[in-house]
């Protein structure tokens, strides 16, 4: 028989019950049973004999345990919960299984200070537990040791920075972002909604997106994650309230009824949690009528325009506008740009890094681009991006 505890046996009764005593340990607790279960399966205190009821302690909602289960040539170990557990295996990985002579030895050259115990110190069955290596283990916890603060994160737009507009990304692209996230922490920050986000650089695999970066803002971060864990969902609806939001679609439903282009779908207006998308051609045109459209708008500034049309006439609620990828204008309450999803990330990092295609005035990369708190780089697609973030990791910056 082997056993758990430090301890030597001092009786046994007719049930078969072994009772232990431990005369090394300065505790109250220094008493326990070891119980037959072959003779019963439940614990009931009238199957052991009265006189050695004071083993019991208050071990009534304690599972039996059993040295007839234990065959006399084996190495079991019975413990009394997870902290014992702790305490037996580093006995264990000290050197090897100690006898009880040596353990009593072991202890009598221990130098223990112990305090009168407290309620901060008992155990769930109320009893007090002033064993010292429960006690350091108390003390590390307490401490909670943390890791120092990541000094660098760099975070991406999406559409013609980690992909072409409008497209997934490629193999390549992944991989390189894997790679790089072994080095320094990323976010991802969009205009688009979560599902478009989730499609271009995940195929519609949510988990593997959040698996990619240590942030996941789409939405220009209205909508996030940090790791799998989300962050509140913010609503332009609840920012500006119904009235003021009807007044401005139907103004831009007016106001694009009027535009003259080479073709025009439908989608006009989407809306979404905390900004609306105005397309003149309509979110529903086909790649090939995309591509004509953008450089429609190139020649004739038809989003410009646009945007300063809804500036004049709706500034006033707070809003502002911004031309978003290639056939948008971003409308949203002022301060929910991109530069929104800085509060989850500024307190963590000392660098921020930024890399986005629209970062001049207008574009919807421009506010976090030049914000205070980031370090802003202007990208010309996903090659580039590639290119210069490289360039930030060997230019012998402490990460």
């Amino acid at each position: 028989m082997s056993v758990g505890r430090v301890g030597t046996v001092v009786g046994e009764d007719s049930f078969g019950n072994r009772f232990y005593e431990n005369n090394a340990y300065p505790v109250p607790n220094n008493r326990w049973v070891e119980f037959f279960v072959n003779l019963w399966k439940d614990y009931d205190s009238t199957q052991i004999e009265s006189e050695w009821l004071p083993w019991l302690h208050h071990v009534s909602n304690d599972n039996p345990t059993t040295h007839s289960s234990v065959p006399d040539n084996s190495n079991g170990h019975t413990v009394e919960g997870p902290e014992d557990t702790k305490k037996q295996v580093e006995e264990v990985l000290r050197g090897g299984e100690l006898s009880i002579e040596d353990q009593h030895a072991e202890l009598d050259n221990r130098e223990f200070e112990f305090e009168t115990p407290t309620a901060d110190h008992s155990n769930s069955r109320g009893d007090f537990i002033t064993d010292p290596v429960l006690e350091a283990i108390e003390s590390a916890e307490k401490q909670k040791i943390t890791s120092p603060r990541s000094k660098t994160i760099l975070v991406f737009d999406v559409d013609g920075t980690l992909t072409a507009a409008g497209q997934q990304i490629t193999p390549e692209m992944r991989e390189f972002l894997i790679e790089t996230r072994k080095r320094v922490p990323l976010a991802v920050v969009g205009g688009s909604d979560f599902k478009k986000v989730t499609e271009q650089l995940a195929g519609h695999d949510k988990d593997l997106l959040l698996s990619l970066f240590d942030y996941v803002f789409a939405e220009n971060g209205l909508l996030g994650f940090k790791g799998t864990e989300p962050y509140p969902v913010q609503s332009i609806q609840k920012a500006i309230g119904d009235d003021k939001l009807q007044e401005l679609i139907n103004f831009s439903l007016r106001y694009m009824s009027e535009i003259h282009l080479p073709v025009k779908r439908g989608n006009f207006v989407d809306f979404r949690n905390g900004m609306i998308k105005l397309s003149p051609i309509g979110r529903s045109c086909s790649q090939e009528e995309r591509n004509q459209f953008v450089i429609f708008d190139r020649e004739n500034g038809i989003r410009q325009k646009f945007a300063e049309e809804l500036q004049k006439n709706f500034g006033k609620y707070g809003l502002q506008f911004a031309i978003g990828g290639q056939i948008s204008v971003n409308v949203f309450p002022t301060g929910w740009d991109k530069t929104f999803c800085l509060q989850y990330i500024q307190d963590q990092y000392d660098t921020i890094h930024f890399f986005g295609d629209k970062t001049a005035p207008g574009g919807n990369d421009h506010e976090i681009f030049a914000d205070e708190r980031t370090v802003g780089h202007t990208v010309e697609g996903p090659e580039d991006t590639k290119q210069q973030v490289e360039d930030v990791l060997r230019g012998g910056e402490d990460l």
